[in-house]
């Protein structure tokens, strides 16, 4: 291992840094988050404050409702006491946002040694660096969607129609057996409330486990419309129908698995970058020459103590984190740490002078689901039946030797089981092998009756699959096998098989 300067230090920063956009995460639901990122109608209410005093501040804005029915009027006659329309601000500093960071982590000299001692180089090394960061910022944005899940749960009003009973929604039809069908009028009632206040009816449907389960079924099954009933059952699946696993982890009743429908006019989440002093919403084109600029300066002095600030842009969201880290150096030696920084507010903005004639909605409802139907249970297999193997036993003459010659009848007879078979050639018995042979050539001439084979303890064993020309099988007992021109046939023994 050749001595570190301080350009090869930098230069062996500057590949671990730059190659972290090249590096998938093993990536979880991030429902909600998701959601808001990619909000038109959110983002249609979002202004930025440019001069803000003493920190930099973020503007969301909107129009407050006049609720109040109009007069007759006449602008020639009435004197003017008109209605102004107003635009409201709601003005929000960064200066105490909270954060999501990831951990602090280090590198050191020895542990790149190491590293190339043990896998001949040190280009693995920072690809293993550059994967475990990339997971650590899938690991900040499960942390922020479950703050933003539990804000927008603490802040969940009335129902779109004024009332606070606990109301449901039946995501699944009701069939006992097979896979449930899921409703396509699931979120109907929903989309009437929020229409009823001029509302915009594509709200966020944010649920656990059973959202993931209807968009399996849709996917799997709903590959046609249904025509006999005029619908089609793939539009019960909406681009807004957001799954989290957090959903289980925020919510305080169990009894009914909960779905959170979130209007977008009442919700915004905004990022904000200290190091360049922008927000998340201002287009990463706009600043790739000043992130590019405090990459280029960093770790490029000879000072044993460098404090480095610059901004990635992360793989997994898009969104720019504040990226902070420390070399230190000593000799051959060095030490770097560094971690990522993303800061955020979770706005909740106020919509009682939204709308009319309800002032307890605040534009996140909470909804009970229909438990899942309970399927038929299967009924249990059968316990596997383990065959009974037959064997045969023969009485062979003795000393007298039993010719069977060429052109001879033979028949094999066992109770109700027959076989009548001519041979082709002469067969001479003297030993139970040269009574298999037999049994072999007479049995392989007829498909269907089966055949013999020499088990694992010397005895002729029958493969039990076989039937005679009448469809009987062979079964256990006394039989014999007899040709025309021997007087007295072979006594045969049909039996189960003993262990050996």
């Amino acid at each position: 291992m050749s001595t570190f300067n301080y350009f090869q230090i930098g230069d062996f920063c500057q590949r671990t840094f730059a190659g972290l956009l090249n590096w998938p995460a093993q990536a979880r639901n991030t429902g909600l988050l998701d959601q808001l990122l990619d909000s038109p109608v959110s983002k249609a209410y979002q202004d930025i404050v440019q001069n803000g005093q003493g920190s930099r501040k973020y503007v969301l804005s909107y129009n407050p409702k006049e609720c109040s029915e109009p007069s007759a009027v006449d602008i020639c006659n009435t004197p003017g006491t008109g209605f102004t329309p107003t635009n409201r601000q709601i003005e929000y500093s960064f200066a105490d946002a909270p954060t999501i960071q990831t951990r602090l982590m280090r590198v050191g000299s020895q542990s790149y040694r190491d590293w190339c001692d043990l896998n001949g180089g040190g280009a693995g090394y920072i690809q293993s660096l550059q994967r475990q960061f990339v997971n650590e910022f899938q690991q900040g944005y499960e942390r922020l969607e479950k703050a933003i899940l539990q804000a927008a749960w603490n802040n969940k009003g009335c129902y779109a129609d004024g009332t606070a009973t606990e109301k449901t929604i039946q995501l699944f039809l009701n069939p006992n057996t097979g896979v449930p069908t899921v409703n396509p009028a699931w979120s109907f009632g929903v989309e009437g409330d929020l229409a009823q206040l001029g509302l915009d009816t594509m709200a966020y449907y944010v649920g656990g486990k059973q959202f993931w389960q209807a968009q399996r079924i849709i996917q799997s099954q709903y590959q046609v419309p249904n025509t006999m009933l005029g619908v089609n059952p793939a539009a019960s699946g909406i681009g807004n129908m957001a799954y989290s696993p957090m959903m289980s982890e925020i919510t305080v009743n169990n009894t009914y698995e909960k779905v959170l429908v979130i209007s977008p006019e009442a919700v915004a989440l905004t990022t904000f970058s200290k190091v360049l002093n922008v927000f998340a919403n201002t287009a990463i084109t706009d600043v790739g020459g000043a992130i590019q600029q405090l990459f280029n300066v960093s770790f490029s002095n000879t000072a044993s103590t460098q404090n480095m600030a610059f901004v990635l842009v992360d793989p997994l969201k898009g969104l720019l984190w504040d990226a902070y880290a420390t070399l230190t150096q000593c000799g051959a030696d060095f030490t770097l740490d560094f971690y990522a920084e993303l800061t955020y507010r979770f706005h909740v903005l106020p919509m009682n002078d939204r709308i009319c004639n309800n002032n307890c909605f605040a534009g996140i409802q909470v909804y009970n689901l229909c438990p899942l139907p309970t399927p038929e249970a299967c009924d249990a297999p059968d316990a596997p039946v383990t065959p009974t193997v037959l064997c045969l036993d023969a009485t062979l003459p003795d000393p007298c030797t039993y010719v069977v010659a060429a052109g001879e009848t033979v028949t094999f007879t066992r109770g109700s089981f027959s076989l009548t078979w001519v041979a082709p050639i002469t067969y001479t018995i003297t030993s139970q092998n040269d009574l298999f042979v037999l049994l072999v050539r007479m049995f392989g001439s007829k498909a269907t009756y089966g055949n013999w084979y020499i088990n694992s303890c010397g005895d002729i064993a029958y493969n039990g699959l076989g039937a005679d020309a009448s469809g009987d099988t062979l079964a256990a007992g006394a039989g014999t096998i007899y040709t025309t021109c021997f007087e007295d046939p072979i006594a045969i023994t049909i039996a189960t098989c003993s262990a050996c």
